[in-house]
């Protein structure tokens, strides 16, 4: 646990009675770890190894979006809700993970644990910084997107405004794009 960045500031107590409702899982590359559209009801942490993460995307084949490694975790929003999760992760190659599931952390967060609040916070920066980034991609494919069409309708004499650029306006005025 000392190891990960997210207990640094834990004194020795709440390293141990973290330590008490964690548990280690060992998976093998090719292993799935958690399955996009299942139930949520734990998060992980990676002690050593890297994760896959794959999307479904409509239409095509599950695409690659983001590569783990040690230190980081996933899964984190099932702390938080009951969803489903919203990608397959797997074991790319030998994992050590330590897993916390919801009922160990609501555990935690009633008993007033300093961990829990920490974590809530770091939860909701990740969070945060997801948005932002998917943000930052949609307002750069809008762009692509407009300018095309843009040019398309040069090219044909035509319309004066898209739905394109009502979701743009959206957007800006929204103030989430930064």
């Amino acid at each position: 646990l000392e190891q990960l960045g997210l207990f640094e500031s834990l004194d020795a107590k709440e390293l141990q009675t973290l330590a008490t409702v964690m548990h280690e899982i060992v998976v093998q590359p090719g292993e799935v770890i958690c399955k996009e559209g299942d139930p949520a009801a734990s998060c992980y942490f990676i002690v050593q190894g890297k994760i896959s993460v794959t999307k479904r995307i409509a239409g095509q084949k599950s695409r690659g979006i983001a590569a783990l490694r040690s230190g980081e975790m996933f899964g984190q929003l099932s702390l938080v809700d009951l969803g489903r999760r919203s990608a397959t992760c797997t074991a790319a190659e030998p994992c050590r993970l330590l897993e916390l599931n919801r009922q160990d952390f609501d555990i935690l967060f009633n008993s007033g644990s300093r961990f829990a609040f920490v974590f809530q916070e770091r939860i909701a920066e990740v969070a945060a910084q997801t948005l932002r980034k998917a943000n930052r991609r949609l307002h750069s494919l809008m762009r692509t997107r407009r300018r095309k069409e843009k040019e398309a309708i040069l090219m044909s004499g035509g319309r004066t405004e898209t739905t394109l650029d009502q979701v743009q306006a959206i957007l800006a005025e929204s103030d989430l794009e930064s």
